[in-house]
């Protein structure tokens, strides 16, 4: 029996903390009758490394996920002719994981007729709009993956030309031999967390959509001042000296005096421990597709403010 090859490309923005590029690395480590090939545009992370460990055919094109104007239309060029010539031979789909995949891969993908899937996970607030780009993915792509069915709803309704007929809901899976319910004793035992404090945890790379500065300065002093057992936890990528959102929540708490009530715990490799230590977690962002982190805390039987 010969086995469907699928492509899959993904952009990484080199944060570690990464549900969209986790979610997308457990799909392909399980994939049961396909063989799949990966096409990405960083070396050296834990997504790159983990699949190419799976035996999976990884090649790195270097491009920058933010790129625009000229730069995006060379980095176009340069990952079109690459589709010529995939990890595998003659794939039979191109799943394309983002939109900045869409744009460097999708015309090209078009113009050799290899049909593909167009994944999206994440939403973009009421007043801006979905551009040429993602009009053209409502009428090339072969189908649209999406998280929730809110998703679905809002994209069909946004989106000029998308049809519901081609939107499919894959909800994000997570791995339950790291995340699951455990004994929140035992768990703030092995982090060297307090047992006596109400532990509020927020995971997530620190950036503008997940917003931890905006939570720490909106009115959280006075939290914190009636519930003096709280100690709010932020667990994710984010530098003071390099990242702008983090530096400002660090200028909250230092200035505001929350030092004893908020801690910066940076990336974990750990997060199911987390879950397992939390009372409560926060999902704080402007807008998401469907937070893995939300997902994540109902699978470790921690409920969620959001």
């Amino acid at each position: 029996m010969v086995s469907e090859r699928i492509v899959f490309a993904a952009s990484q923005t080199g944060a570690r903390a990464n549900g969209g590029i986790r979610s997308l690395s457990n799909w392909i480590r399980r994939l049961d009758g396909f063989l799949p090939s990966v096409i990405t545009n960083l070396e050296g992370t834990q997504f790159t490394s983990d699949l190419r460990a799976a035996g999976v055919p990884v090649r790195v094109l270097h491009w920058d996920h933010r790129s625009r104007g000229g730069r995006l239309a060379h980095e176009f060029l340069r990952c079109s002719r690459a589709l010529r010539r995939p990890p595998l031979p003659d794939p039979s789909l191109l799943h394309l994981n983002d939109i900045q995949s869409l744009q460097r891969f999708g015309l090209a993908a078009l113009a050799r007729k290899l049909p593909f899937v167009f994944n999206v996970r994440g939403t973009k607030p009421e007043g801006n709009r979905y551009g040429p780009w993602w009009q053209f993915g409502a009428r090339a792509a072969r189908r649209w993956l999406v998280l929730s069915n809110e998703m679905k709803a809002l994209l069909v309704r946004r989106v000029r030309g998308l049809s519901p007929n081609r939107v499919s809901v894959v909800p994000s899976v997570v791995d339950p031999q790291r995340i699951h319910p455990g004994t929140r004793a035992q768990a703030r035992r092995v982090l060297g967390l307090p047992r006596d404090r109400l532990i509020v945890l927020y995971p997530a790379h620190f950036n503008d959509l997940k917003g931890q500065d905006r939570l720490v300065g909106c009115g959280f002093r006075e939290i914190a001042a009636s519930t003096p057992e709280l100690l709010l936890c932020f667990v994710g990528d984010g530098d003071p000296v390099t990242n702008q959102t983090a530096a400002r929540a660090h200028e909250w708490v230092r200035d505001i005096g929350l030092q004893n009530a908020v801690r910066f715990a940076g990336f974990r490799s750990d997060m199911g421990d987390w879950y397992r230590a939390a009372d409560v977690v926060i999902v704080a962002s402007r807008h998401e597709g469907l937070s893995r982190a939300m997902i994540e805390a109902v699978s470790s039987n921690r409920p969620v403010a959001s």
